[in-house]
Formats: C-alpha cells, structure tokens, sequence
C-alpha cells in the first residue's frame, strides 16, 4: 500500500515565476501573505516586496526568488 502513495512535496525552485495574489497586504519595508497554485496544490507563503515598496491585498504578484521561508515578489 505505501508503494502506492504519491508525495506532492513542493521545492522552492518551483514557486520562482509563478504568479500569486497577495492575501494579507505587504507594508512599505514588511512583510505580508501570498497564495500562488503550483499544479494542484495552493501555497500560502509570507513575503516581501522586491524594492520595498507596500503592496496591497489581492494585487496579482510575480514570485522573483525564495529566501528561507519568505518570497520575494513584484507587481506583475
């Protein structure tokens, strides 16, 4: 029977250049919440603008590189 289970684990090289939508809003210089798809599975991650600059709830964001558990992201 495990020989038969899939594993649907998600690297981090997987979620560069994909697009996301912001669902808690990134202050200017902070930290916010993005959610992208990446196949089937949706991934909420907490994130940081590329320059710093603030970016509101449900703007549509594209992922520039993943640092540890954050991403960081760029108005599309």
């Amino acid at each position: 029977l495990f020989s038969q289970q899939a594993t649907t684990e998600v690297r981090s090289s997987d979620i560069v250049g994909q697009t996301a939508r912001i669902v808690v809003s990134i202050p200017k210089g902070g930290v916010g919440q993005v959610r992208c798809r990446v196949g089937e599975e949706l991934i909420d991650k907490m994130a940081r603008s590329a320059d710093g600059s603030p970016i509101p709830e449900n703007a549509i964001v594209k992922v520039q590189d993943v640092l540890g558990e954050f991403v960081i992201v760029r108005p599309e």
